[in-house]
């Protein structure tokens, strides 16, 4: 695993943090599925484990430059497993927050009920008087903000709307088709499909994530990619050669 530093990879220390890697790789696996039981109805398991991995291989990469940038030693590794874990939530959270699918206005009522809700056990009617508005809005956003995961301090999520009804719907199917192939990969299969293709690792990186030899992972990634292919056209419609 190539990583970043100031004048150029250390073999020594590339070494190191790559077994401290392959032994954080149970507990980053744990982080993605701890993740995911707070929300088992609106987060995908194994979605949660790839997020926790590629959160993994990014502290890795920064480690060398967080390092120099901050006046630290990279040999210090006892502070490293804090570091990983930083990030491997973080990059988590950056999806979690890239889902939310609730408006800047219910968001800021969500805050509001949240925060009138915790001062004092209130019902739904007392709460509603409180902040002045009907109590079918306070039922309205308790439904919004439970059906999927919800923060308070993410960006409103703008979903731009389809003339083409015909296009769209076509594209539709294709897309729940790629889905359903890469969610019906053997586990091993989909985290290389997630590191390399969603997360943007190279194929060695994500071989040394996943903990497979390199010619592994290359082969497996090429019969995913073939099993989306033929899936993506028979929704399409089109046949292969």
């Amino acid at each position: 695993m190539e990583v970043q530093g100031g004048a150029g990879p250390d073999p020594a220390l590339q070494e190191r943090i790559a077994s401290e890697v392959d032994a954080l790789v149970p507990q980053a696996r744990a982080e993605g599925r701890r993740a995911w039981a707070k929300a088992p109805h609106a987060l995908d398991e194994g979605e949660m484990e790839g997020l926790a991995l590629y959160g993994l291989a990014q502290a890795a990469s920064r480690w060398p430059g967080y390092c120099a940038e901050k006046g630290h030693d990279p040999w210090a590794f006892h502070y490293f497993t804090a570091f990983c874990l930083r990030r491997i939530r973080g990059a988590m959270l950056d999806e979690m927050r890239r889902m939310d699918h609730v408006t800047r206005n219910d968001r800021t009522l969500a805050r509001a009920i949240r925060d009138v809700a915790q001062s004092a056990p209130l019902t739904e009617a007392e709460v509603a008087a409180e902040l002045g508005i009907p109590v079918a809005k306070v039922r309205a956003i308790n439904s919004a903000v439970s059906a999927r995961p919800v923060y308070m301090d993410a960006e409103e999520v703008t979903v731009a709307s389809e003339d083409n009804v015909e296009s769209s719907a076509l594209v539709s199917g294709a897309l729940r088709a790629a889905e359903r192939a890469v969610r019906g990969l053997p586990r091993p299969d989909r985290d290389l499909v997630l590191l390399r293709h969603v997360y943007g690792l190279t194929v060695s990186q994500a071989a040394s994530v996943a903990r497979v030899p390199v010619a592994d992972a290359v082969a497996s990634l090429r019969a995913s990619a073939e099993m989306v292919r033929g899936e993506l056209a028979r929704a399409m419609g089109v046949a292969l050669s």
